[in-house]
């Protein structure tokens, strides 16, 4: 699949969300917000690039509303401005005291587009994006209620996926509004920073440059979803996957490309089979996507 060349401007929008939270000192012993989620849903395939779909879930035990997704998206090797692909929803660049501001000096980031649902706005930060529920000033935030999942979350490039570092926060009005503790216990009126509340994970997101992208990356992370992510719990359907992955290995080892795409074509073919019972969506966009592709270089 042809993938075709994206306009380099140079990107209005600053790391301002995470001062929409402020940055005082945090009290140690802060619990988090236990099993928030920005899940992947879905890979699109538009010709043009690849769109990832995201749903944000609070689970019920969740302590606060959710009023930010953050996930990282550096790419070491890029130069020039960052690419901007087609995008649609709000965005914001917004300091802490909700004045909005352009700013140049941004870091480097993999070709993006995104969308966002309802009233949630993107901005771009120096290391990615973070999708956030702003209303008003800064730090007035609507969240994402705990037992709610929010759909409509996008991300548009050319990139192929890879793990990437994700977090979600907590609405500040509604952890950190008032200083922590009695007087006595804080008395310079310090709050909460919602980082602390902060839940970390990985997610697929876009990683790869498709000319970069290799049998080694597959397995790096078939690993990795069938052990310490847990995406893939079934050590059988591992096995089965692994097999198919070696014997691509072998196929290229001994110059045949042809039955190596063959394998990388079963290999896919599993996933469909498995998906869902046996995979999450997660893996099964991750290794399907990447497998496809490679399958169609050979």
């Amino acid at each position: 699949m042809e993938r075709t060349s994206a306009v380099v401007i140079a990107v209005a929008g600053c790391a301002a969300l995470l001062l929409v939270f402020g940055g005082d000192s945090v009290k140690a012993g802060v619990q988090s917000v236990a099993g928030s989620l920005l899940q992947l849903d879905a890979i699109e395939d538009s010709a043009d690039y690849w769109i990832y779909r995201y749903s944000l879930s609070n689970p019920v035990a969740g302590q606060h509303p959710l009023a930010a997704a953050y996930i990282d998206l550096v790419d070491p090797s890029a130069t020039g401005q960052p690419v901007r692909l087609p995008s649609s929803g709000v965005y914001d660049s917004i300091d802490a005291h909700g004045r909005t501001f352009t700013r140049t000096d941004r870091g480097f980031t993999v070709p993006l587009g995104a969308s966002t649902p309802g009233a949630w706005k993107l901005v771009e930060m120096t290391d990615g994006i973070a999708w956030g529920n702003v209303r008003g000033v800064a730090w007035e935030l609507d969240g994402l209620e705990p037992g709610s999942t929010l759909a409509g979350f996008a991300l548009r490039s050319p990139f192929l996926p890879g793990l990437r570092s994700a977090r979600t926060e907590p609405a500040w009005a509604a952890c950190c509004a008032e200083p922590w503790g009695t007087p006595e216990e804080n008395p310079d009126g310090i709050h909460h920073d919602p980082a602390s509340f902060a839940e970390t994970f990985e997610v697929p997101a876009p990683t790869h440059s498709p000319d970069a992208l290799g049998l080694p990356e597959i397995v790096q992370q078939l690993t990795a979803s069938c052990t310490t992510l847990g995406w893939i719990t079934n050590q059988g359907v591992c096995n089965s996957l692994q097999v198919k992955l070696d014997a691509v290995a072998a196929n290229l080892a001994a110059g045949n490309p042809t039955a190596a795409s063959n394998e990388l074509v079963a290999f896919a073919n599993e996933l469909d089979a498995l998906n869902v019972k046996f995979i999450s969506p997660e893996a099964y966009w991750m290794l399907k996507v990447n497998a496809e592709y490679l399958a169609g270089q050979m």
